[in-house]
């Protein structure tokens, strides 16, 4: 495993889905309350707007509740973590950056079964940890993150 020096501060990222899904969920919501609105007169009127305006905001803070970040584990090796999943650096023997434009090949006939995915279709590059653990079954993690170069940074692998 190529090594460099680890960055000195950890490395944090949440896997926001993309802005412009903001106001089309927010009109969407406002669509269908108005649907249901429809001349009803009274409490009828406004009680879809309430109703239906947190749903949304829900979904979207749902799917963007994914991070991914490289911590220190208590015995000091560095380790990421990909929600509640971990992987210490001494058991990655290779990595890679997967460019969007080979994600659908990475994702397509190529993967394995037995593999960690972490994907999110929002966000386009990956990174391909490659292990080297003879008590895991898992072949490799993919995981999506927008700064690639940065989370392998961070781990100290060139």
């Amino acid at each position: 495993m190529d090594q460099q020096q680890p960055s000195s501060e950890p490395y944090r990222e949440r896997l926001w889905v993309p802005l412009w899904w903001w106001p089309v969920a927010v009109a969407i919501a406002g669509l269908l309350a108005a649907e249901i609105h429809m001349g009803a007169p009274g409490l009828r009127a406004w009680l879809p707007y309430v109703l239906l305006f947190p749903v949304p905001v829900w979904v979207l803070l749902w799917l963007s509740r994914h991070q991914v970040e490289v911590t220190t584990d208590p015995s000091g090796t560095l380790e990421l973590r990909a929600d509640r999943a971990h992987l210490p650096v001494t058991f990655v023997a290779k990595a890679a950056t997967v460019a969007t434009t080979a994600k659908s090949a990475a994702l397509g006939r190529q993967l394995d079964p037995a593999a960690y995915l972490q994907h999110r279709p929002w966000i386009g590059p990956m990174v391909l940890l490659v292990l080297n653990d003879p008590d895991d079954p898992t072949p490799y993690w993919l995981i999506s993150t927008r700064r690639p170069d940065r989370v392998l940074a961070a781990l100290g692998i060139a």
